[in-house]
């Protein structure tokens, strides 16, 4: 078959290096335009334009300004795919496109779909501390993430993982899964299955996402730390400055007597501070302006003494 991958995050490089390695015909890939980033705000590519100049990948990369350009949708059509496969890619494809593919227009989602349609399903299918996510494969319509599913896998959430080892996880269920839906899709028997329930949402990220909130429970703020590294990162206020939290752990001492945001103990055991239920050791953090260091080490350079607050 024919393929033309969509892609443009690091979640979509081992699936495209999957495809290469087991000798598909990868006969073109997208993925979005140079972006700028960075302090210097220089521009940089997508993981997936870099993996393709490295591998020599025998195949057209192209990077539409717009995927509605019809420039562009002559151009993939005129290479005559049976499939798209679309993984991170980071735009909505619309129906001028979707139309092209002789077979259908595949989408590699990471999560148990109707749950999490939308940007960033990894992210907060930690941040709402689920125990379980999982890969959707479907065929694409031209509403977001609503297609009729091909196949699931399912996977655990173990308590401390973070994006980046979800991520790494998921991919790797991913491949498993693609490798199935491309021989039922080969075979001529893969049925369809419509998505059932409400479903909810994964948007975007914005920073304000990352702020603490102190009267939460410590599980509910780990989470928020696990679900938002490496970016935007959790974060809180310190003399006024923001106040990156990058890692953690639960102490589930109550303190009686202290409230929420309060730095309770300071010392060998670390900074830890009173959530609205139970307390956070504070592992590793970033003051604005400075660089991410361990606690002990922020310690000796910060006069923080018991009794103050974060958040101001």
């Amino acid at each position: 078959m024919r393929i033309v991958f969509f892609g443009s995050g690091n979640f979509a490089v081992p699936i495209l290096k999957f495809l290469l390695e087991n000798n598909e015909d990868v006969v073109a890939v997208v993925t979005q335009a140079d972006k700028r980033a960075g302090r210097g705000l220089c521009l940089k590519p997508t993981a997936i334009k870099e993996f393709t100049l490295k591998s020599s990948i025998p195949a057209d990369l192209y990077q539409p300004s717009s995927i509605k350009d019809p420039d562009f949708i002559g151009r993939i059509k005129k290479l005559s795919p049976d499939i798209f496969i679309v993984v991170s890619y980071g735009d909505l494809i619309g129906k001028d496109l979707l139309d092209i593919p002789a077979v259908m227009p595949l989408n590699i989602h990471s999560s148990l779909l109707p749950k999490y349609r939308g940007a960033a399903p990894i992210n907060w299918a930690i941040i709402n501390g689920d125990k379980e996510t999982g890969i959707t494969i479907f065929k694409m319509n031209s509403a977001l993430d609503k297609g009729d599913i091909i196949l699931q896998k399912r996977c655990s959430i173990e308590h401390d993982l973070d994006v980046c080892g979800l991520e790494q996880k998921l991919s790797g269920i991913s491949i498993q899964a693609l490798e199935q839906a491309l021989f039922k899709i080969k075979s001529g028997n893969f049925p369809l299955y419509p998505q059932k329930g409400p479903g909810c949402y994964a948007p975007r990220l914005k920073k304000e996402d990352g702020f603490i909130n102190w009267n939460c429970s410590a599980q509910e703020i780990y989470n928020r730390i696990r679900g938002l590294r490496p970016w935007p990162s959790a974060y809180t206020y310190l003399d006024f400055k923001i106040f990156k939290i990058l890692s953690a752990e639960i102490d589930e001492s109550d303190y009686p007597g202290a409230v929420s945001s309060e730095v309770i103990r300071l010392g060998k055991s670390g900074l830890i501070v009173k959530c609205g239920q139970h307390a956070l050791r504070l592992n590793k953090v970033q003051l604005e302006g400075g660089k991410a260091m361990g606690i002990g080490d922020f310690l000796r350079g910060h006069n923080i003494k018991s009794g103050c607050k974060l958040g101001a």
